[in-house]
């Protein structure tokens, strides 16, 4: 375990069966990987992602989305979905 005076701390565990890295802000935002591999983030504000030119996500099981509040989707071209079936309930 590595902790600045500032209180940012990062976590380097070996712990058999128990492997994980942990990078800790002093605000309390963090991104964990588990022994499994799972990426976890947690952030006590906002979190945002930008890219200069494209962005892809592949997602090889499924993809849940929850909003506590409004949302907005905007986009300066096409907008295609493909589904074998919608279901609109």
């Amino acid at each position: 375990v590595l902790e600045t005076e500032s209180g940012h701390v990062i976590e380097l565990d070996d712990t058999s069966g128990d492997e994980r890295v942990k990078v800790t802000h002093k605000s309390g935002s963090s991104i964990l990987i588990g022994p499994d591999g799972t990426i976890t983030v947690n952030s006590v504000k906002d979190i945002n992602y930008s890219a200069a030119a494209n962005s892809t996500w592949n997602i090889g099981g499924n993809l849940n989305i929850t909003t506590g509040g409004s949302q907005t989707v905007s986009n300066g071209g096409a907008h295609t979905v493909h589904a074998p079936s919608i279901n609109l309930n």
